[in-house]
């Protein structure tokens, strides 16, 4: 299944978005936005400072993305329902994702769900959108397409 050509917002994009202060008329015409559940599942998980949990919420109100199924599923990471079980390319991918993130960063206990998150923008043509520099950088490097969110703003 692939879907129409848009952009698969990273957690990191959504906490962008509202850390300079949301704009819906900056997003028109831009294109469909995506998340998986490990999106708002890492925005659910939010404890500090006091609010950001209500806000991040609020943001992901204003963008109104629409949710799509994860390429592959995981276990201890994915949600039954939320998830295809994937095709032999797509769980290879997310394998060489994992491992180089774990190679670039320390293997950082977020890797599988940016892992997750990766695959899944290759495996539906997508472009992502993330700052965080190691997870667009592999997903460029095994390609997919990824953009911070600041380049996502102003279509570079």
């Amino acid at each position: 299944m692939c879907l129409a050509p848009g952009y698969l917002f990273d957690t990191s994009a959504i906490n962008a978005a509202l850390d300079r202060g949301l704009d819906a008329d900056a997003f028109a015409g831009r294109g469909a936005l995506f998340i998986t559940h490990v999106q708002a599942d890492e925005l659910r998980a939010t404890r500090k400072p006091p609010g950001r949990l209500e806000a991040l919420l609020n943001a992901l109100e204003i963008l109104a993305p629409e949710k799509v199924l994860t390429s592959v599923a995981v276990w201890n990471e994915s949600k039954w329902g939320e998830a295809r079980w994937g095709d032999s390319r797509s769980h290879s991918v997310y394998e060489s994702l994992v491992r180089t993130l774990n190679t670039r960063n320390g293997s950082k206990a977020n890797n599988a769900r940016d892992a997750l998150i990766g695959v899944t923008a290759i495996a539906e043509g997508m472009t992502l959108v993330t700052n965080d520099r190691d997870q667009g950088a592999v997903v460029r490097e095994l390609g997919g397409r990824a953009v911070s969110f600041d380049a996502f703003l102003t279509g570079d």
